[in-house]
């Protein structure tokens, strides 16, 4: 385990969500929407950091995380779920210009980040990793 990637990623993840409520506050909201992805995706990787695992690619990360630790019950399911809808949300957005994900879907994403961002604080302030 190593403290300082998790508290790390954890920086990292309350930064993107910061980015994500104001570039939303400014109107670019596909752009806040993808800030909330990376916010989740930054809190599930100081999660993989309690077992010293890193992995480059978004569909490794959250293959382990959901093995390890959604079906394992040693956490509950939000993150997972809001990760995968941010991303095929991100995806869509960024890489298909006809589709555009509007203040209501950044409002939606940014909620969504902040629970599952909510959930992984709790996980590891409960194992006394964010001190």
């Amino acid at each position: 385990m190593n403290n300082d990637n998790i508290k790390g990623h954890m920086i990292k993840s309350e930064s993107r969500f910061n980015a994500a409520q104001l570039l939303y506050n400014h109107g670019f909201f596909d752009e806040a929407s993808g800030m909330a992805y990376y916010c989740v995706l930054h809190a599930i990787n100081a999660v993989l950091a309690i077992d010293s695992v890193s992995y480059k690619k978004h569909k490794q990360v959250l293959g382990y995380f959901n093995q390890q630790y959604i079906h394992t019950g040693k956490i509950g399911g939000i993150s997972a779920r809001v990760c995968v809808q941010l991303f095929e949300g991100r995806n869509n957005s960024e890489y298909d210009p006809t589709i555009f994900g509007g203040q209501d879907g950044a409002t939606e994403a940014i909620r969504l980040a902040q629970l599952a961002m909510q959930e992984i604080i709790n996980f590891l302030e409960a194992r006394s990793m964010l001190e």
